[in-house]
């Protein structure tokens, strides 16, 4: 227990700006062990999004409340993912050699392609929270334990781009970690969903989807870059989120 404690602050102090407190010396291995733990600070994460809009609904009028998850997220992982996002972007969308779309991904300036999807992927969220109504803490909770889970899968499946960066330095991790991580996930999902009489043929759609669409655009953006990098997996896991946001906000799942 006092192992799996550890990991789990290891997850939370990289993957968040809450304090940890003292952790130690942190070695190249001991964050690759704690991969498993990536969608417990994902649900985490959701848990305060939801308490936030649900305690700014007394000051901000509907659906204006919602702005705050998209705040609190943001703040919470000091932007970490949408950074990740609109360099992966940038990088790619410049339609040049490997090797120097990711030079302009390492660039700390930010492109018109990284503004553009930043903008597209927070305004598809806002609209989708408006769209669920009632039941927009459904999308605020889970989507970010996906997209942590993302983030692992992408680590997990795929090579990495360089020798150096972020994801050169994260092993991939074990069978039986990425198992513990999918089986955390998909129940604490699959339970979730029930509570709000979503069918059980729609809620194994969804989770379907979701993992066709990662492990696609995971490889699309690896075979473009040559392999994962640190930018990728916090692209992923915005791209896991905002698709969350619009399924659960369509007519499919009838929940707004």
């Amino acid at each position: 227990m006092k192992a799996v404690i550890q990991n789990f602050r290891l997850s939370l102090g990289f993957l968040t700006l809450i304090p940890v407190g003292d952790i130690g010396h942190v070695g190249k291995g001991d964050l690759s062990r704690s991969l498993y733990t990536f969608p417990v600070v994902g649900l985490l994460i959701g848990t305060l999004c939801v308490a936030a809009g649900f305690a700014s609904q007394y000051i901000l009028a509907s659906p204006l409340h919602m702005i705050s998850v998209l705040v609190v997220a943001s703040i919470i992982t000091g932007g970490l993912h949408l950074d990740g996002l609109a360099d992966t972007f940038d990088g790619i969308c410049s339609w040049r050699p490997r090797a120097e779309k990711l030079k302009i991904m390492k660039d700390s300036r930010i492109g018109v392609m990284g503004v553009l999807v930043l903008i597209f992927v927070l305004l598809g969220k806002y609209a989708s929270l408006a769209a669920l109504d009632s039941h927009w803490w459904l999308a605020a909770l889970l989507a970010p334990m996906w997209g942590r889970w993302a983030a692992f899968y992408n680590l997990h499946f795929f090579s990495r781009a360089a020798s150096d960066g972020l994801a050169a330095n994260i092993e991939s991790g074990s069978r039986l970690q990425f198992l513990i991580a999918t089986t955390f996930t998909l129940s604490v999902s699959l339970f979730t969903l029930s509570q709000c009489c979503v069918p059980l043929i729609h809620q194994l759609a969804l989770l379907s989807i979701l993992w066709l669409f990662v492990h696609l655009i995971a490889r699309k953006i690896s075979r473009s870059l040559g392999g994962v990098t640190g930018d990728t997996c916090g692209a992923l896991s915005e791209l896991t989120e905002l698709l969350m946001f619009l399924a659960l906000g369509s007519p499919l799942f009838a929940l707004s």
